[in-house]
């Protein structure tokens, strides 16, 4: 499988490995294409993402963040919905980090081709409830 890195950065300038930029962050990916997206500098970094992927090429944004188009392969079932692609590969990469010794789940991030509008994951969602959270409990 080969691997495109795109505006590749020197150093640990990356954020921590449990969030994800706004997509607007990340103007290397291109609006026209359904696509998933991790943290991570290089395929062999997330195994699960690179075999979820598959048959896609997996690229590096920023050299921090790692992408695909959502295979065909997940748009099945009679539904060939982009929602329901990334539904199935979704559930897919879950999957496949459910039996890895991970102290924390990855994050991911989900755009629909030419719509602006993002899916996160349930886990983006509450890491990003935690900090909300925590930042009320501090200010109060």
């Amino acid at each position: 499988m080969s691997v495109t890195y795109l505006r590749g950065r020197d150093g640990p300038s990356c954020g921590p490995p449990n969030s994800m930029p706004d997509w607007a962050g990340l103007p290397e990916i291109p609006a026209n294409l359904t696509v998933a997206a991790t943290p991570g500098r290089s395929p062999q970094d997330v195994p699960a993402f690179n075999a979820t992927c598959w048959p896609s090429e997996v690229h590096v944004a920023q050299g921090c963040y790692l992408w695909c188009e959502i295979a065909q392969r997940y748009y099945v079932d009679g539904d060939k919905s982009p929602e329901h692609a990334i539904d199935n590969f979704r559930a897919t990469f879950g999957g496949s980090q459910a039996g890895m010794n991970r102290t924390e789940p990855r994050i991911s991030g989900y755009r629909v081709a030419g719509s602006g509008r993002v899916e996160v994951s349930a886990k983006m969602l509450g890491t990003w409830l935690l900090v909300v959270s925590g930042f009320l409990m501090y200010a109060a």
